[in-house]
């Protein structure tokens, strides 16, 4: 059901790992290797540790938006945006536009009493802007098979602008539970 909160596979390993089983488990999981399995030298994963990503940062440069150019045409005609959903772009027949990973994050978390890992994916049914910070080419331009984009030069207010023409996102009685208790 879209919307809702997938655990592809996870596992709990009550002690430390050394860095070369960390990889290895890093490994396993985003190559969807079963972890009983063993796995090539080539596919071990060195994870990224959280303070490298920069969530909420909005880009200082500016962001480029391929399209087609019906669509581009059409948002500056009439403003009129399309805006993508995990489930949308899971299931996408296109090398560079589809992705059945989508939505789903691989997550390691070391304790001093043990390693957590797992994939786990939600919010399919939440809706996206796919575009990228760079400059395009006619070659990145066929690989998505586009012929048109534009250039996003002021990206804060041009998200703000988005947000606030869709409202905020709707609560599900689920979604309005959660941290409540009854008294």
């Amino acid at each position: 059901m879209p919307g809702s909160f997938r655990m592809y596979k996870h596992m709990w390993i009550e002690r430390k790992l050394s860095d070369h089983e960390l990889h290895g488990l890093c490994g396993a999981l985003v190559h969807d290797t079963a972890f009983d399995q063993s796995i090539e030298p080539w596919q071990f994963v060195k994870p990224v540790p959280e303070r490298r990503f920069k969530l909420g940062a909005t880009p200082q440069a500016p962001v480029v938006k391929l399209g087609k150019k019906e669509h581009v045409d059409a948002f500056f005609d009439t403003g009129v945006l399309q805006l993508g959903s995990f489930d949308y772009y899971n299931g996408f027949d296109h090398p560079e536009i589809g992705d059945n990973q989508e939505g789903i994050v691989t997550l390691v978390a070391k304790a001093p009493f043990g390693v957590i890992g797992g994939k786990y994916g939600s919010g399919y049914n939440q809706r996206m802007f796919c575009a990228f910070v760079g400059s395009a080419d006619q070659g990145t331009l066929r690989r998505f098979g586009y012929d048109s984009g534009f250039v996003i030069t002021d990206p804060k207010g041009f998200s703000k602008a988005v947000a606030d023409s869709i409202g905020p996102p709707p609560i599900h009685s689920a979604d309005a539970s959660i941290g409540h208790t009854q008294s």
